[in-house]
C-alpha cells in the first residue's frame, strides 16, 4: 500500500492502540495511563464511527449493484450480465459510476479522514488510537442473528 495516498492514516510511525471494552470497566483510566507515555495520543470515545465506516465499506465491497458492475466493467458485451448489458457505464444507469468505485481505496480514504478529522493526533505522535465502549450495540455482534 502506498502510504503517500493516506498520509494521516500512516502518520503515527508506531501504529495504533484501540481500547475496546464496555462501560464502567476502567477504560478511561487505561486511556489516561496510555496518554502518559511520551508520543502516545489515545483519544476518547467517538460514537463508534469506525463501525459505520466499515458498514459503508462492506456495502461498497459486497452489494451486488457495486460488485456486479466492477466485475463486468470492461468485459465483452457477450460476457456482461444481461441486466447490465445496455446500461453499464452509461449516464442513465441508475447506479452510474458504481463500477468505478474501488472498495479498498474507499475504506482507506474514510479511515484516513477519520484520523485527520476525528483523532487529530498531536504533532510528534508515535502511537494514536481511541477507546470505545459501543462496539457491542450492533445486533449482529453476538453472532445470534
Amino acid at each position: 500500500m502506498d502510504a503517500s495516498l493516506y498520509p494521516d492514516l500512516h502518520a503515527p510511525k508506531d501504529g495504533y492502540v484501540f481500547v475496546v471494552t464496555y462501560g464502567r470497566s476502567g477504560s478511561t483510566l487505561t486511556q489516561s495511563l496510555l496518554n502518559s507515555i511520551p508520543g502516545y495520543c489515545i483519544r476518547g470515545e467517538n460514537g463508534n464511527i469506525p463501525y459505520f465506516f466499515s458498514r459503508a465499506a462492506d456495502l461498497v465491497m459486497n452489494n451486488n449493484m457495486y460488485s456486479w458492475r466492477r466485475e463486468d466493467k470492461g468485459k465483452d458485451s457477450a460476457e456482461v450480465r444481461p441486466y447490465l448489458k445496455d446500461i453499464i457505464g452509461m449516464p442513465f444507469d441508475p447506479w452510474a459510476g458504481a463500477e468505478n468505485v474501488d472498495p479498498d481505496d474507499f475504506l482507506l480514504s474514510m479511515m484516513n479522514l477519520f484520523v485527520k478529522k476525528i483523532l487529530q493526533p498531536d504533532e510528534g505522535c508515535r502511537v494514536s488510537g481511541f477507546k470505545e465502549i459501543r462496539f457491542h450495540e450492533d445486533p449482529g455482534f453476538s453472532g445470534d442473528t
